[in-house]
């Protein structure tokens, strides 16, 4: 391999490690500022466990 060949590819390497650097950086802030601007859904929330013992709301009967 030439003496240019070996530059190209330790500089190819070394932005190629500044960019991946950086795309980590990026990454984590903007993490940060979704866990700080996230609100909780209130349709995702699972309702209240009902008491134990209650009755059904709907009556049956014997027949069916």
């Amino acid at each position: 391999m030439s003496s240019k060949a070996k530059d190209i590819t330790t500089a190819r390497n070394a932005r190629r490690r500044e960019l991946t650097g950086t795309l980590r950086q990026r990454t984590s802030v903007v993490d940060r500022l979704l866990a700080v601007h996230a609100t909780p859904d209130p349709l995702a929330q699972e309702p209240p466990p009902e008491p134990e013992g209650s009755r059904p709301k709907l009556r049956r009967y014997r027949e069916e």
